[in-house]
């Protein structure tokens, strides 16, 4: 499942997992902010490759000021050198914040989104708080498409694309004056009412299952609605109320327990992932 700009990227906790459009190749990408790792990009490499990842999420910010001291294309020989790929970047614009902070980020998202494309990323996501204390549903939804469509049409200018996380818990809605978008089918209507075309989902699968999602949801998805998918490692005994911090807490447990390991998509029940 893919969007015609880039393969389809999916992420295992601190892991992401990316099958290229039109065959099968499965690639790992390590994300070391996921596992609270903030390290130089020669170390997230050597870290990357060790510990057997095809790729290595970037740090767009870092990346910014990096190839300011130098230039773009020194780092694409380190990634190169590294025989490492570029995987995804986080959107860099607070687009929840006030008018003042949202104007800021979107005047550096050009800078942004021109260098994750000469690296060779064109993945681009962020997530969608879940509630308001100040705006209902509709102005809620209004005010994202404000917000987002200049977003998208920046990043769509220079060959990426845009995934929106919804977040599912209940627990994240509850004691909140309104409830916003934390479905797919939510995600997707903010994603069509922005219609710039480049604008998807960042599909996770926990929070698709504390929203109650079922297999049908997925099913019904077409490979241009999807940008990039978590496939989120929080364990039992966290269900469909589960809060944000208890799935972190279980990914911590987990990593305490195992460290980092190689990966290969057969080794997390994968075999049957491909491209297309």
């Amino acid at each position: 499942m893919t969007r015609d700009v880039a393969p389809l990227t999916v992420t295992r906790g601190h892991q992401n997992i990316a099958a290229m459009k039109g065959g099968s190749s499965v690639f790992t990408s390590l994300h070391t902010g996921a596992i609270g790792l903030s390290i130089p990009l020669e170390e997230a490499l050597d870290l990357a490759r060790a510990n057997g990842f095809a790729a290595l999420d970037l740090s767009i910010t870092d990346l910014r000021e990096r190839a300011k001291r130098t230039s773009a294309q020194d780092i694409k020989d380190a990634f190169n050198m590294a025989g490492v790929r570029p995987g995804a970047w986080g959107l860099p614009v607070n687009f929840r914040g006030d008018d003042d902070a949202y104007r800021a980020g979107l005047a550096e998202l050009p800078g942004a989104a021109a260098l994750a494309q000469e690296v060779g990323s064109p993945w681009c996501s962020t997530w969608l708080l879940p509630f308001s204390d100040e705006l209902d549903m509709a102005a809620n939804m209004a005010r994202h498409v404000a917000r987002l469509g200049p977003v998208a049409q920046v990043l769509a200018a220079h060959g990426c694309s845009l995934g929106l996380e919804f977040v599912g818990p209940t627990t994240m809605r509850a004691g909140h004056a309104h409830e916003f978008i934390h479905t797919t089918d939510g995600a997707l209507e903010l994603a069509a009412r922005i219609g710039t075309g480049n604008v998807g989902l960042l599909l996770d699968c926990f929070h698709w299952y504390t929203a109650h999602g079922t297999a049908a949801d997925l099913a019904r998805l077409s490979a241009d609605q999807v940008v990039y998918v978590h496939l989120n490692d929080a364990r039992r005994p966290f269900g469909r109320r589960t809060n944000r911090r208890g799935a972190a807490a279980a990914r911590r447990q987990r990593r305490n327990r195992r460290g980092l390991l190689p990966t290969s998509p057969a080794a997390h029940g994968l075999r049957g992932a491909s491209g297309g």
